[in-house]
């Protein structure tokens, strides 16, 4: 049958146009920007993919990052505990020196003056050792307040005031930073630093547990003194409680934030010999710190090591779905602009055949 109104060749010819041009283009722009998702008209479910893929490997980034700064924090903390361990060791030797019988008072006295100021400058150093301005050794605003409730000179009774509250409820805090390791909420590892230094009570807490004048007393190394010859302890005040009735108590002045169970004072003093039993408590203290800080290290260092391997892994399932196949769409390119210029060749024939109707009608 011969027609004029539709031809059929014609629109064929034009949806192969039109088809080949739209391949054409696709692969040109997938050429052009190296992706063979460039929208989610491309592949809709790829792209969720992808989209989830790329959140992942960029939080695997910042956590890497995190733990580099977490490793930071943890080798400035270790290198000012190495600081305190050195200091602490020369307080060693000048107990010792001061334990020998052969000095005089002055020689006590100038052993004592030396002794004074290493344990100022240790005392300075847990004060003022911080990173990015947070406190590292000295904050004890997360401790909890030692209390005497029964004014009884210890904190190892059960209240009597106070029903129901133990006087062994207390604790330096210590802090807990959180280092945020990883691409989601729970991918974190907590740095922990322990208080070492009393801020509110101007008092250094390395030291132990000891007798002093018959009582177990928190003994820092603020509290020896190379110059006695026998320990002070602190007087003990009268007093009466609510109900009138008569008791003892321990004066103010204490360390309101401690480990021990026993309150600790300015103006209690120990001798050269007991006080190498303190500053040999000081120097385990300050060697546990360094090794959970050192550990810390190596974990972190893993966790960074473990962040890399994924981010390499995952951006490379990544670049399977959403990068484009220079090989494949090079062919595709080529095979398109064949099939568009075949497809234009074939609409001018079409066109052409129309015009042999005319020779119908001449």
């Amino acid at each position: 049958m011969t027609v004029i109104g539709t031809n059929s060749a014609a629109l064929r010819a034009q949806r192969a146009i039109e088809s080949a041009n739209t391949a054409l283009g696709q692969a040109s722009e997938r050429l052009s920007t190296g992706k063979r998702i460039n929208s989610a008209k491309d592949d809709a479910a790829g792209l969720a993919i992808v989209t989830g893929m790329t959140s992942q490997i960029r939080g695997m980034e910042v956590g890497q990052r995190n733990a580099l700064d977490g490793i930071s924090l943890a080798q400035t903390a270790e290198s000012t505990l190495a600081q305190v361990e050195a200091s602490l060791q020369r307080l060693r030797e000048l107990a010792l020196l001061g334990a020998n019988g052969t000095n005089n008072a002055n020689d006590r006295a100038a052993l004592q003056a030396e002794f004074a100021q290493t344990v100022a400058q240790i005392d300075d150093v847990l004060e003022t050792a911080q990173f990015n301005g947070t406190k590292l050794f000295s904050d004890t605003s997360n401790g909890i307040l030692a209390i005497d409730h029964n004014r009884d000179g210890d904190l190892r009774d059960t209240a009597v005031y106070h029903v129901g509250q133990d006087e062994t409820v207390r604790r330096a805090g210590g802090k807990a930073i959180k280092i945020q390791t990883g691409a989601n909420a729970t991918d974190a590892v907590m740095l922990a630093l322990p208080t070492l230094r009393s801020s509110e009570d101007q008092f250094t807490l390395l030291g132990t547990e000891t007798a002093v004048g018959g009582t177990m007393r928190f003994v820092g190394i603020a509290n020896i003194d190379l110059t006695l010859d026998a320990d002070v302890d602190v007087a003990r005040t009268c007093d009466y409680d609510s109900g009138g009735v008569h008791a003892w108590g321990d004066p103010s002045g204490y360390v309101q934030y401690t480990d021990s169970d026993y309150k600790s004072y300015a103006d209690i003093g120990v001798t050269a010999a007991h006080g190498l039993d303190v500053i040999d408590a000081a120097i385990a203290q300050i060697s546990n710190g360094r090794v959970a800080l050192g550990a810390m290290q190596r974990r972190l260092e893993s966790v960074s090591a473990h962040m890399q391997n994924g981010m390499i892994n995952l951006t490379e399932a990544r670049s399977r779905i959403e990068d484009a196949d220079f090989s494949a769409e090079t062919t595709n390119l080529a095979k398109n602009q064949i099939l568009s210029q075949a497809s234009t060749a074939m609409l001018a024939q079409a066109n052409a055949s129309q015009r042999d109707v005319l020779k119908l009608i001449e």
